[in-house]
């Protein structure tokens, strides 16, 4: 079988990579530190849900450990000359090394945006509570200049509407309210108050800056992550397709090497 370049889609996180019987084998094995059994079958895992914001997404961590093993193996003395002269020289291995280690990167930094995402999220939550407690205060102030004799005034300051259904409403709302309080200053507010909840306001406003930038840097990580890894995916097939071809199936003397590189026993190696 001709080897291919041609960069395959990464595995779908709900199902198997059922075409190579070696995947799960090769998780195993990189879990645990032993080898898969010569001659056995990967057993089906069980469907799993993709990974939540904030988690490695186990399928591409499983894929990159994979790799890694077989750039190992290529590494070995015993291997190393053969290789090479299929087209899998030391060249090729030290540039597939570099590509699995910038593809885990990108998803270190993706996970640690997803926390910042987080904590951006926590303090907007905070800045909304502490803005909604002082507009509260204005309109009371309200209640208490304008009632019981000019009631409709109150409209000026939302009073009796929601004003945190959602951000843009709290936005709009909360700069009607501080527009009119700051002309009117019911009940006595004074400038320093105002310009209080007018930093409160601005605040809440910039709180949602971070989370918007944390989470497009998440998704720009993992998008070059996942790019990377489907590279990285046909390298190491590539490698493995070169090792099939030199140390050929059901041959006494090719069971270490086949062992080594994650290849059925008993037929060639196909995906």
């Amino acid at each position: 079988m001709p080897e291919s370049n041609t960069a395959t889609p990464l595995p779908d996180p709900n199902t198997d990579e059922s075409n190579d019987a070696t995947t799960t084998t090769a998780a195993s094995a990189g879990a645990t530190g032993s080898s898969p059994d010569p001659g056995a079958s990967a057993a089906a895992e069980p469907e799993s849900p993709p990974a939540s914001p904030g988690e490695f997404n186990k399928e591409i961590e499983a894929e990159l450990v994979k790799a890694t093993e077989i750039c190992n193996a290529a590494k070995k003395p015993e291997y190393a000359a053969s290789l090479a002269a299929r087209g899998v020289d030391p060249s090729f291995i030290i540039a597939l090394v570099a590509s699995i280690a910038a593809a885990g990167q990108k998803s270190q930094t993706a996970v640690n945006c997803d926390h910042a995402r987080k904590g951006a999220t926590l303090s907007e939550a905070a800045a909304e509570q502490t803005l909604v407690a002082s507009l509260q205060t204005i309109q009371s102030a309200a209640r208490v200049a304008f009632l019981p004799d000019e009631p409709a005034r109150l409209d000026n300051y939302l009073v009796g509407q929601r004003l945190a259904d959602s951000r843009p409403l709290l936005e709009r709302s909360s700069l009607a309210i501080l527009d009119k309080a700051n002309e009117e200053r019911p009940a006595g507010l004074n400038t320093d108050f105002i310009v209080q909840v007018q930093g409160e306001r601005a605040t809440y406003v910039n709180a949602n800056i971070p989370q918007l930038t944390e989470e497009a840097r998440a998704k720009q990580d993992r998008a070059t992550r996942d790019a990377l890894v489907k590279n990285i995916i046909a390298r190491r097939k590539k490698i493995q397709y070169a090792a099939d071809t030199l140390w050929p199936p059901r041959k006494t003397e090719s069971v270490q090497a086949r062992t080594d590189f994650q290849l059925p026993q008993n037929r060639p190696y196909s995906y």
